[in-house]
Parts: structure tokens; sequence; C-alpha cells
């Protein structure tokens, strides 16, 4: 499948020869090309979920349990590994910054 810019986008994409795209994340949730299992993730850094129960994740995905909200909690102080097989389709995960550091 071929990249290319989107006309409404939400999401920076950056490919390894140094090209980027700007792009709409539901797409590419959509495309199946939300496949980030073991890269860092910015959830925890960029973004939290707070569950009904009152718990605090890492992201819409639920990475990282980072406490309660009525106990003291903080963000993730780097990069969270992501452990999921594939992103949530709920845009806010899928525009965090992903790396692949391998």
């Amino acid at each position: 499948m071929e990249l290319t810019n989107h006309q409404y986008y939400n999401c920076h994409v950056y490919v390894d020869n140094d090209q980027s795209f700007l792009m709409d994340a539901n797409w590419l949730h959509n495309n199946n090309l939300d496949y980030w299992q073991n890269w860092q993730c910015h959830a925890g850094l960029d973004r939290i979920h707070i569950s009904p129960t009152g718990n605090v994740y890492s992201g819409e995905c639920q990475n990282d349990l980072l406490g309660h909200i009525d106990q003291d909690w903080q963000l993730l102080d780097r990069p969270t590994v992501c452990q999921q097989v594939t992103c949530t389709g709920c845009t806010d995960d899928l525009i965090i910054e992903k790396q692949n550091v391998v």
C-alpha cells in the first residue's frame, strides 16, 4: 500500500527513507497499519485514560496501570513499550508518537 498525504489529517507519519506524510489516524487503523507492538510509545507521557472505576492508564489501550485517581499517581517519565497487538481504534492513541528502536 502506498502512503500519500491526506487532505484531512491528524498525525504525521515518518518512514525509514526520511519521507513523511500527513495522514488521518483512523485511515491507518482501517487499513491495518496500526501494528506497533514492542515499539516505544508516548502513551502515559502525552495521554492518559481514566477508567469508570478510577484506574489511570497510559492511553486508551490501558498498556500501563499508572495508579488510581484517588491515590498518588504520575505520568511516565519515558516512553513505554507497547504490549498491544494493534493500537486501539481511538484516534487519541493512534496519534501518539511511536518509535521503532530495534
